[in-house]
């Protein structure tokens, strides 16, 4: 069974398309799955996330994947310097599963 990550900040990952490869934002807070490291290409994993396979830069992984534990699925703790008299409830963040992707052309612009 693949490992379960929560992502702290809004990641970049690529996902494959009928013509060429497109960008997909995964919202912070999100859970993905690890599936394995990149053959040949070591600066890539492949994630799990809302059933697509998706390439994340490693070192984005490192950074803002953190292992999920049991009881803390599909919410995030508040921000740090987050006002800690609210409760719990008031300052968790559900993940929708709400997709953002963005599309550019061959020059680099968003289309």
């Amino acid at each position: 069974m693949p490992e379960t990550y929560l992502l702290s900040y809004e990641t970049s990952c690529t996902g494959a398309g009928t013509e060429h490869r497109t960008i997909v934002m995964i919202p912070a807070g999100s859970t993905i799955s690890l599936i394995a490291p990149v053959q040949n290409e070591s600066e890539f994993v492949e994630v799990a996330w809302n059933g697509q396979r998706l390439r994340m830069f490693a070192y984005d992984f490192a950074e803002r994947a953190e292992p999920e534990s049991p009881e803390e699925s599909n919410t995030m703790a508040a921000p740090a310097g987050a006002d800690s008299d609210k409760d719990e409830k008031s300052v968790s963040v559900t993940n929708d599963g709400f997709v953002k992707v963005r599309r550019f052309n061959a020059a680099g612009r968003e289309l």
